[in-house]
């Protein structure tokens, strides 16, 4: 009997649900918006993260010589700055429809820099949601064209190899697509009326 109570309180625990966006991909837009319609259930928190890749890379030039290595400065760089920026175009481009369902949100920005790989994105979305930690990670499938193929692969593909969390992959969505209402209660349906 004391199972069937554990069970039910976990049951309806709030989860964490990260929603990995990139905001120069208008698809990132309908994965919150999925997330938001679909996903989340009352009480649930949404965690948007996005990686900036737009840090100088870091150089280290090795000698010859043995055990002789020069690391060469990247320059001052702002990262408070470079935070703010990113995290004001994010928030602008996510935030709001979480904000107008009266979803409960969050936003994770992390900086890398403008060389990182799609693995090197990816191991920080995954690091992220194990350390929230998250109870899903959705993420959006984006086309990509031959020659991202073959350069780099992608981020979802790299996050599929990657997560120890339930991950869900969107397509493409478009609110109201699916069967009116899905995901919200009652008292959500009363909020919007």
């Amino acid at each position: 009997h004391s199972g069937h109570v554990l069970l039910h309180t976990a049951v309806n625990m709030p989860r964490n649900v990260v929603a990995a966006v990139n905001a120069q991909s208008d698809s990132s837009v309908e994965v919150v918006q999925y997330t938001v319609n679909e996903v989340l259930k009352p009480d649930d928190v949404l965690h948007i993260c996005h990686v900036a890749a737009v840090l100088p890379p870091s150089y280290t030039i090795s000698h010859s010589a043995p055990q002789t290595t020069f690391d060469v400065p990247q320059g001052e760089i702002d990262r408070q700055a470079l935070v703010g920026s990113v995290t004001t175009f994010v928030k602008s481009k996510f935030e709001s429809y979480a904000e107008s369902k009266g979803v409960q949100h969050h936003t994770h920005i992390f900086l890398d820099t403008d060389n990182a790989t799609a693995t090197d994105v990816a191991t920080v979305i995954c690091r992220f949601c194990q350390q929230l930690p998250a109870n899903l990670l959705v993420i959006a499938h984006h086309e990509k064209s031959l020659w991202g193929k073959l350069s780099d692969g992608s981020v979802m593909e790299s996050v599929l190899k990657q997560s120890n969390v339930p991950l869900l992959i969107i397509k493409e969505y478009a609110p109201g697509s699916l069967a009116a209402g899905a995901g919200l209660s009652s008292s959500q349906h009363q909020k919007e009326a």
